[in-house]
Parts: structure tokens; sequence; C-alpha cells
């Protein structure tokens, strides 16, 4: 009985609303509806958006004498939710239902409406009750309203996305496209390059017109593809029914089809090409990856995707598979046109820094954002190798990984212990890529003990581990007990007990030093017992049991907020007995006095890595050095110019200066501590 005239082809090409005729028939035993004399039924939730929709559509025909009735349908809706898929309409979006089978939904309606189907179904099967009134007055002609021109600048975009195998979708402001669409859109992206849009049309309701020069009336909301304009619900079944095919594949006739001509023409048309299916994991964690090279380093790439469901996925496997000589899977991976790897490979060589490098020689990146991102990591490398005591660098945390921390947590803690795994943060920075310009061996794992390579290579640290020989390469250390703490105190009018990695250490041993103030200090992180050595100041002190722990005439002041306040208060030189320095910034004279007075004077900066891994490579050289942190002062900019001009431009932080000769900075500095030209130069 369902349209049984004009409309039976077009309906059963249409989309499927089974769901809807399931929440129908439950509808029609609860209420007997087939009992009733109406024919038709406007489904859905009393003042919902889509029923108000359908509601302006069928009331336009009341003047031929149609009537509806109203079933509120969310009871039905919500015993049917166990049948929805991702695939399906919202659960209780509007739909009518004539002569018991479902005509539509709103889209559907507003489609037969607009192509004056609806009128003619009415006329057909005599739906009005009054057959005088319809002997009065004729049938409707087209209902929907033209609610504005379509605009210029939105008809050119439409335009210039068609010419470069584009689809694009127009809906009014407050609709939303049905995700069957949504997901052939998708596909038609990520198969077949094609460049999706959407415009959303200001106050528009769906079922109006737009009027445009170039396409005529367009019903919303609509589909433009292949330089037409469809229906979003005729588009969808037209694509289903694979009237599209010819013209998406381009070509049909060819080899395109079977494969061949896809593979060869994409990897030519694009230095980089990746090939992946839709359908595994793996390829997904490709893109991922890939995605994440776009952003960081501006790759410029293009994905071909296939799903099993396609109808030449088995031949672009096999022809794949041709190219690399291989049983191919996806991903596969080809650069200029030679093939790269699958899967493990591409990731493989994403941890070992090549993948950067291919992409580096086939021009595929951003330079500049390569550039940044190099000079980012190489920043962070070098100060977590600077300041951590130990660093292991591997691949993962394996057994053997597990070893060698443990044993450096037995016997220093884990304070000033960090690991590195490559394979940890896979959209990250394949530092392997800074290993040959840092000088840093290949071979993993890694051991750095106090910024110097140990050891690195599975076998040679394997046999450290087993001859617990790990640490062989630090220098013997005086083990100190609570008696010899006790001596160094009352030895020292000012000690300081700190961490290398502290910044209230740093900051307490800065105070001091822009004071004039002289102290000893003792870095408890570099000895082998730290833990004991801190249970025993704690008690030492009476209660202390933060670093800096400081001590002024054999008394303990707390730490370095504590030794702030003594200072604003000028009370720290009235314990020590000295003058109070001299008040206001340094001059540029104060700084050439500084210079010429210190055997070894160091310009800092309390945040910089490099200052740090300066001042590290003198404490282990055992040479003592006066440091100046220039960022606490109010005039830094003015000490970084009065500094380049007497260095003859020297103009970064470290600003060494030995014998009152500027030698640069710390490469400068660890240059010569390697080559042995610092003792020297000191002594």
């Amino acid at each position: 009985m369902y349209l049984r005239s004009i409309t039976k082809k077009i309906i059963d090409g249409g989309p499927d609303f089974t769901y809807q005729q399931k929440l129908y028939d439950l509808a029609k035993s609860d209420l007997d509806l087939t009992s009733s004399k109406e024919r038709v039924y406007l489904f859905g939730e009393p003042g919902s958006n889509s029923v108000n929709s359908i509601k302006n559509i069928l009331d336009n025909y009341e003047e031929v004498g149609l009537i509806y009735s109203m079933v509120d349908s969310t009871p039905y809706a919500k015993r049917l939710t166990h049948i929805l898929n991702k695939d399906s309409p919202k659960y209780n979006d509007a739909f009518v239902v004539l002569d018991n089978q479902v005509l539509g939904d709103f889209t559907h309606v507003s489609y037969l409406n607009s192509l004056e189907i609806l009128q003619e179904t009415i006329r057909y099967n005599k739906l009005q009750l009054n057959s005088a009134q319809d002997d009065q007055k004729p049938a409707m002609k087209l209902t929907s309203k033209k609610t504005a021109d379509l605009s210029t600048e939105i008809e050119n975009k439409i335009k210039a996305a068609l010419k470069s195998n584009g689809l694009v979708a127009v809906s009014s402001q407050n609709s939303y496209l049905s995700s069957e669409f949504l997901l052939i859109a998708k596909k038609l992206q990520s198969s077949y390059n094609y460049e999706y849009s959407a415009h959303k049309i200001d106050n528009t309701v769906d079922g109006d017109i737009l009027n445009s020069k170039i396409y005529g009336d367009i019903y919303i909301p609509s589909a433009f593809f292949n330089n037409k304009v469809y229906l979003i619900d005729d588009f969808v079944a037209n694509y289903n029914a694979g009237k599209f095919d010819s013209f998406i594949f381009k070509d049909s006739t060819s080899t395109t089809h079977s494969g061949k001509n896809v593979v060869d023409d994409f990897i030519n048309k694009n230095t980089v090409a990746l090939f992946i299916s839709s359908d595994d994991s793996n390829s997904s964690s490709i893109s991922e990856l890939f995605d994440y090279y776009k952003t960081a380093y501006g790759l410029k790439f293009n994905t071909l995707a296939r799903g099993s469901k396609d109808a030449d996925f088995s031949d672009i496997l096999k022809n794949l598979s041709l190219k690399s000589s291989d049983k191919q899977t996806f991903p596969s991976l080809f650069v200029g046109s030679e093939f790269v790897g699958d899967y493990k490979k591409i990731l493989k060589l994403h941890y070992n820094s090549n993948l950067l490098s291919f992409f580096q020689k086939a021009k595929a990146l951003d330079q500049t954002l390569l550039d940044r991102a190099v000079v980012t990591a190489e920043k962070n490398l070098e100060s977590t190798i600077t300041n951590n005591k130990f660093v292991v660098i591997s691949k993962e945390n394996d057994d053997l990984d597990k070893s060698i921390l443990n044993k450096i947590a037995e016997n220093f803690g884990r304070q000033q212990l960090a690991s590195i795994y490559l394979k940890e943060k896979p959209h990250s920075f394949p530092i392997r890529y800074l290993f040959d310009k840092l000088s840093i061996p290949q071979k993993l794992p890694i051991l750095f003990i106090d910024g110097k390579i140990v050891a690195n290579g599975k076998d040679n640290l394997k046999k450290m581990v087993k001859e617990n020989s790990l640490f062989s390469s630090m220098e013997k250390s005086i083990v100190y007990n609570k008696k010899k703490l006790e001596d160094l105190i009352s030895s020292s009018q000012v000690m300081v007990f700190s961490k290398t990695y502290c910044p209230f250490c740093r900051k307490a041993k800065t105070i001091l030093n822009l004071n004039s103030i002289n102290f000893e200090v003792l870095e408890i992180d570099l000895l082998p017992n730290p833990i004991e050595i801190k249970e025993h100041l704690v008690e030492i002190s009476k209660g202390h049991d933060t670093f800096p722990s400081i001590f002024v005439n054999n008394k303990s002041i707390g730490g370095s907020s504590d030794l702030e306040e003594l200072i604003k208060q000028g009370k720290l030189h009235e314990m020590l007995n000295i003058p109070k320095p001299k008040s206001g910034p340094p001059t540029k004279q104060d700084i050439i006095e500084m210079i010429n007075q210190n055997k070894i004077m160091m310009f800092s900066k309390t945040y910089c890595p490099y200052c740090q891994k300066a001042k590290t490579i003198l404490k282990k050289n055992n040479i003592s050095f006066k440091a100046f942190e220039a960022d606490l002062q109010p005039n830094s900019n003015e000490i970084k110019m009065w500094l380049a001009e007497i260095s003859a431009g020297q103009t970064t932080f470290p600003n060494i200066f030995i014998h009152g000769k500027n030698i640069g900075g710390s490469s400068d500095l660890e240059g010569l501590s390697d080559s042995g030209q610092l003792l020297k130069m000191i002594y």
C-alpha cells in the first residue's frame, strides 16, 4: 500500500527506515492504531525541533483537507535504544507514517515535498477526508519558502571546492547532517583525496530554498558533488548504490580501479605517500605519528586509506607487495617514490631518528619548525644530563634498566636520578637525532654519571651490574658521619649543606655571594650516604629537615628564606661582625673589579642550564670560583651589555673569566677541561 503509485521507485532506492518502522509497530499494538480511520501520523517528541519542522510542511496541506494525528514516540523510543548503533538516527527524531508504513523523517519528507512528490502522494492516495473540498481546490504547488539568495562568497567557495575534487554541504543554522553522510564524507577524504567543507546558512530552517545564480534553487540541506546538487538523503542513496563510482575512481575502464594505477599515481604525485587501512590499529597509530610530525615539524604528506570492504583493497595490497618485494601490509610508506617500510620499520626509523632524516632529505619538512624543535630538544637533553647526577637513556624500561636504576637508588636514592625511554613517548622529538651533534654514542642503553658517559651498550652494562662496578668510575668520597659533620660546622663561620639540583640551595649561595659573605658548602647529593647525612643534620639542627641547612657560628639558622630575612634585617652581618655591603645595583666598575679580583669569575643566571653545566665542570675538577648571578640584579640588561664590551663580544651566559681574560661559555670551558688546558691556565 505504501506509495504504490509514482513514488515506489524513489522510496525503494531511498534511506532505510527500519528503526522508525520498529518504533511504529510498537506504538501500533499499544494504541490500536490499525483500527483507527486515520491514515497519517506524525511521530516524535512534542515541541521538538524535528516535530515542528515536519508540522510546518504538513500544515501547508491543510487547505486541501490533509488531516494527521500527533503521537508522542518517547516511551517507545526508549524501549528501542538497545538496537541503536553509530549509524542510527537520534533515538527520538520525528517521522511520518502513511498507511502503516514509514514515509520518512524530516529530511526525506522535505525532499519529497521539494520534488512535488508529497503533493502527488496526497492526491493519489486521497488522504484528505473531505472529497468535496478536493473537487473545489487544486493540489498544492511547491510549498517551501525562498528565504534568501546564496551569498556570492559561499557560491565562490563551492565553485572552487568542486574544481578540486570537493564535496560541499549546505545546511540550516540549527540542523545536523546525518551520521551516514558524514561517514561518506570522511571516506571520500581519507580514501580518495576529496576535500570536504560545510556551510551553515543563517536565518534558515531545513526545507527552505536558497536561490543561486550558478546552481538555481537549492533545498536545505543539500550536497554539492561532481558539479551537481543533491539533497543529502539523495546523495547518500546514490553513493550507496554505486552511482558515483565512475568519477570517484576516475577512469573505471583502466587498471586504476584494480589497484595498480592507484598505487603508482599516488606515489608519483606525493613526495611522502602513506598507505593505510581504515580497519586496523597499526594504521591508526602511524597516522597519529604523522599528524604529530605535521604539527611539530611541518611534514607535508598525503594519505591513501582503504578498508577491507573497498573493491580495490586486495589489488592495492597486492601492488604494494610488488613494490616492496615482500608480503606487504598496511601501513606502507614511500618517500621520493622509494619504499621506506611498514609499521614496524616506520616505528624503528622514528625511534632511531632516521625517519626525520628521510623527511629532511626529501625536503618535506618546514626547516624553521625543525630548527626550533632541535634547539628546544637539545636544551632539554643537556639540562637533564647536567642537572641530574645519574641519567639513563634507553629504548624501554626492560629488566636491565630496572637493575641499573635499582642499584643507583639503593646507593644514592632517587632524587638525582633521571631516565629517558625512547619508546615511552612516541609523539616527541626523536632525541637520537641529537646524538652525533652532542658526541653521544648511538648504542643503547647509556649511563651518565655527573654529566659524563660511564658506559653504554647492553653487554657492557650487564657486566657492570653483575660485577657491581657501576660506580667504580666515581671518585672515592669521604663518608660523613655525625662527628665529621659537627667538625665541619664548628670549623666554619658559615656552613651550607646543599644539593646541586636544589633551587633554594642555589638561591642561598647566591645571596651569600651577592653580600660578599664567605662560606663553606657541602653538596650532599654527590656523596655516597646522602640519606644518612640528612638524618644527622636534622638531629644536629634540632628539627630543620629541608635543604639548604645553614649554620652560622655553630648554630642552625634554617634555610634560604631564613637567611634572606636575616640579611634584610641587617642581623647576619652583625652576627659575623663584618661591614654591610654598599647598597644599590652593581656598576660597570664593580663588574671590572670582580673580574680582576677573582682568579675565576663566572657571570651566571640562576635558571640557566649551561651555567649549571659550567659550575659542575669546575666543581668536578676541584676548582674554586666566584659566581655572580646577573638575573637577580635590577640592571641585568646593563650588566649583559657591559660584559659584552669587556669580553669583546661574548653576549651569552655563562660569561667566564680566568685571570681577567675571557674564555667564553660552558662549551669553551668544557673544551679546555677535556684537553687538559684548564688546569694549566689556572695554575
